[in-house]
């Protein structure tokens, strides 16, 4: 409708002091020039801290983002995408997850179903789907293997226009989270009931990947080099995840690397695939 929404999470060290803001989820709208001012339009119900908020829009224009709040609970809130900024308009629900939610992403079918995929802290990485916008979930199921000394993280998520389900994530050795194990990746053909076993992307020295499936039936993931590799990394499929192209290198290891968030990614209306990264 011409306007644009920004959200954003605050988080404070016990009292307020001397910010403004309370924990929360923040909106301003506005034409890229002038914006509203901010509200806060989640918020945890104890007042805790929100943590990694990732959304996704369905096709009917409904904003949905899954969150992670006090005791790492995880949460989901919905609302029409022009009313992001009315605090009114959104309805937040706990997310029924397989223990403390270390992080969490989600994606919306055409058929405007959500699925969501998260690391359980200190366990495997699991998906979840609903029907109804969040209000009942189906049961966890288990996307990596489980290992007690290998922490899973930064979970992305994708479904393709045949229905088969997406999921990339990272690994690390515990307990110090140190050194990294690799990037994965894994596929559901039969709408979540199970996942094939993991694809290794890349080996520790890389990190935090994403997935995108474009509505020309390609798929796509995304990593990134560490900081002593270097380097963006880019590899597709054309047939839904069943065969590869040679890892492509997006940012050559010279123009540095390290852990500054997933590439993230965006289609123009000719098509064309747009990549954000950046560097340490």
């Amino acid at each position: 409708y011409g306007g644009v929404h920004v959200l954003w999470e605050v988080t404070t060290e016990g009292t307020q002091g001397e910010s403004e803001y309370a924990n929360g989820i923040y909106c301003v709208d506005g034409d890229g020039v002038t914006w509203s001012e901010p509200v806060d339009v989640i918020v945890d119900p104890a007042g805790s801290r929100t943590f990694w908020p990732q959304h996704a829009i369905s096709d009917a224009g409904r904003l949905v983002v899954v969150w992670v709040g006090g005791n790492l609970q995880l949460y989901v809130s919905v609302t029409d995408a022009a009313d992001a900024c009315l605090a009114r308009s959104w309805r937040t629900g706990v997310v029924a997850a397989a223990g403390q939610v270390q992080n969490a992403a989600v994606a919306v079918d055409s058929e405007g179903a959500l699925h969501v995929a998260y690391a359980a802290r200190g366990q495997a990485v699991y998906y979840i789907q609903s029907s109804d916008e969040g209000l009942s979930w189906s049961a966890p199921v288990a996307v990596s293997t489980a290992r007690p000394d290998v922490a899973s993280a930064m979970p992305e998520i994708a479904v393709d226009a045949d229905g088969r389900i997406h999921v990339v994530w990272e690994e690390a050795q515990l307990p110090q989270g140190v050194p990294g194990l690799g990037v994965y990746y894994a596929r559901s053909v039969d709408g979540g009931v199970s996942f094939e076993p993991a694809r290794t992307l890349a080996d520790g020295k890389h990190t935090q990947p994403n997935v995108a499936a474009l509505d020309d039936g390609t798929l796509h993931l995304f990593w990134n080099g560490r900081a002593g590799t270097q380097g963006r990394y880019h590899q597709w499929s054309q047939d839904g995840g069943a065969n590869w192209s040679p890892v492509l290198t997006i940012l050559a290891p010279g123009t540095g690397g390290g852990q500054t968030g997933a590439p993230r990614w965006a289609v123009d209306s000719s098509g064309a695939l747009h990549l954000v990264t950046g560097t340490d």
